[in-house]
């Protein structure tokens, strides 16, 4: 849903959804690694590396909290930006290609207001082997998926200009921009098969499920804002 919408009260009785609170939680998750596995990126990666600051975007609006910030970040430090609204559409080859070879990549969501909301455009960074720089919901949100220092969120600094700063200081140290792989020591990103993992899950839910509810109001659920104070 983009917006509430009048007359789903008393509607439904099971909700799917990316939140942790939901009657089936679907999402990109970080999971504890198996002793037998290993990194299988990270080692080499940095020679694979010729751009700095990557970031492809087609949904564009001026409003956007995302867009605003990419407008100021963009005078202090280059970014490598490409998407629809660029004129440079990407294949997932060329998608893939873009996020290894870059050291930091723009995972800005197009909102912030809601719980738990962050997408591909955090995980599969992280899978691909750039550091994502987060925008979208307050860091203690995201640290409940993520470990902390995998990711640099933007309200860890006073402006665009300081955030620029950081990850040019970044560029020139290498063994503290490789601190951000450390997470891979133990964890992994486990992507999500959409559509298929929502049906199974779904299905599997319906059969063991032998209680009856109803969800009486979804739209205060979901639209209920962030407490940013928290």
């Amino acid at each position: 849903m983009d917006s509430a919408f009048n007359g789903l009260n008393n509607l439904f009785n099971v909700t799917l959804n990316y939140r942790r609170d939901a009657d089936i939680a679907i999402r990109e998750q970080m999971m504890l690694k198996t002793e037998d596995k290993e990194d299988k990126i990270f080692p080499g990666v940095l020679e694979k590396k010729d751009k700095l600051v990557c970031w492809i975007v087609s949904n564009w609006n001026d409003a956007f909290k995302r867009v605003k910030y990419y407008n100021e970040l963009k005078k202090h430090i280059n970014i490598h930006a490409v998407g629809r609204h660029f004129g440079k559409s990407v294949s997932y080859e060329e998608y893939k290609e873009l996020l290894t070879s870059c050291k930091f990549y723009l995972s800005f969501e197009n909102t912030d207001m809601h719980y738990d909301y962050m997408t591909e455009k955090l995980f599969n960074p992280l899978n691909l082997g750039s550091v994502p720089v987060a925008l979208g919901p307050p860091r203690y949100i995201y640290e409940r998926f993520v470990p902390k220092d995998a990711f640099i969120h933007v309200d860890d600094f006073s402006s665009p200009q300081e955030l620029a700063k950081y990850l040019l200081t970044l560029d020139k140290n290498v063994e503290e921009y490789k601190k951000y792989f450390n997470w891979r020591k133990n964890f992994e990103v486990k992507l999500v098969d959409y559509p298929g993992q929502h049906a199974c899950r779904a299905c599997q839910y319906i059969r063991m499920k032998k209680d009856y509810q109803v969800f009486v109001n979804l739209n205060n659920w979901y639209w209920d804002p962030i407490n940013m104070d928290n």
